[in-house]
């Protein structure tokens, strides 16, 4: 995980320097200004790094539209939502080129409000060693000429109706 997690970086600084120059990094976690993804969700801008603390995060929903966006959980991050501002998924990824990395979505039920764990919106979402557990639909990819999802050594358990729902599949 951290290998990938490096390497995604080593890539992104050098193919990227002159965006690097005015990208921010966010950090986000129990002992930091930033307590929870959302709050940054709408302070991160094209081309920002988040990076989340270990812990979990009962929170509401968080809906990244920043493209170029990179989001990685150190350690164990487990994503759950908050049951009283619950929306369509716990996540959505809605800026293209979106990485995901190291992050787990669990208990995105109906019962909860949000059902799905992740859906993918933004064209080139990468989503990498993600686990997606006891939620109602995992991993949604949404239904367009422009959504694709490339998706890397994933878990999906205990998933109630679907682990992966792929509104269409272009290349396997």
């Amino acid at each position: 995980m951290r290998s990938s997690a490096h390497a995604a970086l080593f890539l992104l600084f050098v193919t990227f320097p002159t965006l690097l120059a005015s990208a921010t990094t966010w950090n986000v976690g129990p002992s930091r200004t930033y307590k929870m993804p959302s709050d940054v969700v709408s302070l991160v801008q094209d081309h920002d790094t988040v990076l989340i603390d270990e812990g979990t995060y009962r929170d509401r929903e968080c809906v990244w539209k920043a493209d170029g966006l990179m989001i990685v959980g150190i350690g164990r991050v487990e994503l759950l939502p908050d049951i009283t501002q619950a929306g369509e998924s716990i996540w959505t990824a809605a800026g293209g080129g979106t990485q995901l990395i190291h992050l787990a979505f669990r208990q995105g039920t109906e019962r909860s409000g949000a059902g799905i764990g992740l859906y993918a919106k933004g064209a080139g979402c990468q989503v990498d060693s993600c686990m997606f557990s006891g939620n109602s639909i995992g991993l949604r990819i949404a239904d367009g000429e422009s959504s694709y999802v490339q998706v890397n050594s994933c878990t999906f358990e205990n998933n109630e109706f679907a682990d992966l729902d792929v509104g269409r599949i272009v290349i396997l």
